[in-house]
Formats: structure tokens, sequence, C-alpha cells
């Protein structure tokens, strides 16, 4: 299933916290970062929330898995990326 999400940056305080929303035309979602500094690195909570509507509705368990290892893919990405520099 390809899905296109709009965002917008809805909280952003650099070292602390950074949230968007998204708009995927038949739901919302919220994807919040909580930063805190942790010894010589940082520690982060991410926070996915989301609802959807209509038919979607009905393809939720195979949503919820696709969601889970886009979030798996998306956190080893982000991961590679700030170990690299």
């Amino acid at each position: 299933m390809i899905r296109q999400t709009r965002y917008m940056v809805e909280q952003s305080e650099p070292g602390v916290l950074w949230q968007v929303r998204g708009d995927t035309g038949d739901g919302w979602l919220v994807i919040r970062y909580q930063l805190e500094a942790a010894g010589e690195g940082t520690r982060f909570v991410r926070t996915l929330t989301f609802d959807v509507s209509g038919v979607t509705r009905l393809l939720l368990p195979a949503l919820k898995r696709q969601m889970l290892k886009t979030s798996i893919q998306a956190l080893a990405n982000l991961k590679q990326k700030l170990e690299s520099t």
C-alpha cells in the first residue's frame, strides 16, 4: 500500500523536542521526539500516535505491521546517520 502523507512541524525546540503532524487523507498521525542529554550522547523517546477512518480502518492490522517495519528501518537509518558523524 502506497500512502502519501503531508507533514507539518508543530513543535521544535533544538535538543529538547521535535514534533510533526501528518495528514494521510483518511487519517492523521503525530510523531514526537523528546530528547535529553545522556552522558556523552543523547537519549530520545519517539512516540507515534495515529488514527484512520473509512476503508483504511479495516486494514488497520496490516497497516500497524507496516508502520512497525517502517519505524524500525527509520530508527536504524537515524542511528547509522548519527553514528557516522
